[in-house]
């Protein structure tokens, strides 16, 4: 059991999904979610914000199985919501149905997990730095949430430059913004070793380019200097 410690209520929140997963009894179950709400993808490997949510998709469920997502229905209505947060912990489950479904602690530290860690909201300060004004696709706390879901520091880093410079997250400046994360985080996490800054930006430009995909495979690489 954990304590809920801190609840944020809006009286006006006005965008939803009505999302709907194959059961463990193979019937269908709904869950109504804000749409910025993040939900872990057991296929994506990813946290992924209700409102980006697709069918076919697997979200993740308390005893370790992945329920495909069936449907999606987004709706506008404005209406009272409560966003919890629980002590200690960065997710925990909500039923659809009878079927709990992973999802993300609302107002948790989003650092990453790193002993030193950047802020969703230095990311987007750096990001600004290098002409980005809007998003195209995800967001910085959804990144460093993705990246708590590893252990290394170098799966974590690529976590960070695959959310980034591959998904194109901002409108300009991605691979600059990439760099700059990582090679921050090194320095707040005194990492000595690794990519010099022209070995990193060599594999921040292949993630790019689309060369490199998986987390595993940009981390060798990383490794790899």
């Amino acid at each position: 059991m954990r304590e809920v410690v801190g609840t944020i209520v809006t009286e006006d929140d006005k965008h939803f999904v009505d999302l709907t997963v194959k059961g463990r009894s193979g019937k269908p179950e709904k869950l109504v979610s804000t749409t910025t709400h993040p939900f872990w993808s057991d296929s994506e490997r990813a946290w992924i914000e209700a409102g980006d949510l697709k069918p076919g998709m697997r979200l993740h469920t308390a005893n370790g199985e992945a329920v495909e997502l069936t449907a999606i229905h987004a709706f506008d209505k404005r209406q009272r919501t409560h966003d919890l947060t629980v002590e200690n912990i960065h997710t925990y489950y909500v039923l659809a149905g009878q079927t709990p479904v992973l999802v993300h602690n609302s107002n948790c530290p989003l650092t990453g997990g790193f002993k030193a860690g950047v802020t969703p909201d230095e990311i987007t300060d750096i990001n600004r730095g290098f002409g980005g004004e809007t998003l195209l696709s995800g967001s910085p706390a959804n990144t460093m949430a993705n990246a708590s879901r590893y252990n290394s520091f170098w799966d974590k880093s690529a976590v960070v430059i695959r959310d980034i410079a591959g998904s194109h997250m901002f409108n300009n400046g991605n691979k600059r913004t990439a760099q700059a994360v990582v090679e921050e985080l090194m320095r707040r996490n005194r990492v000595t070793s690794g990519p010099t800054s022209a070995d990193l930006r060599s594999v921040i430009d292949r993630v790019g380019k689309g060369q490199l995909h998986d987390v595993s495979d940009i981390s060798a690489a990383l490794r790899g200097y």
